[in-house]
């Protein structure tokens, strides 16, 4: 049960981010206020990307071009947000959610997504 939703929410998640490859950038637009994800999204984005970087590193350029497509918005305070308690606990609760998904599923799903299946 815990396997087929991990594996589930890694799809989904997957799926998602990978779905933006295939959106127009829209122009970007100046306001006062902060854009971007929060630091949760942004920590499970980089987990995500970085599990699928480190099981199949033949495509390592495909999802560095994907994880620069999903962070294009975010604005410098991203960098802050990295060093954040809300970022550093999400980011351990993905990397070991993500730990638990057999190698075979995790580079089939990865690979699923930079394509855009």
């Amino acid at each position: 049960m815990r396997l087929r939703f991990s594996t589930a929410l890694i799809t989904g998640t997957v799926l998602a981010v990978s779905s933006l490859a295939h959106a127009k950038t829209p122009a970007p637009v100046k306001t006062a206020a902060r854009s971007g994800l929060p630091p949760s999204g942004l920590a499970q984005v980089d987990s995500i990307i970085s599990y699928c970087e480190s099981i199949d590193p033949s495509s390592s350029a495909k999802y560095q071009k994907l994880r620069n497509l999903a962070l294009s918005g975010q604005s410098s305070e991203g960098d802050d947000d990295k060093e954040g308690r809300t970022y550093q606990s999400e980011l351990a609760v993905m990397r070991a959610a993500l730990a638990k998904i057999p190698v075979s599923t995790g580079v089939s799903t990865c690979r699923a997504g930079i394509a855009g299946r």
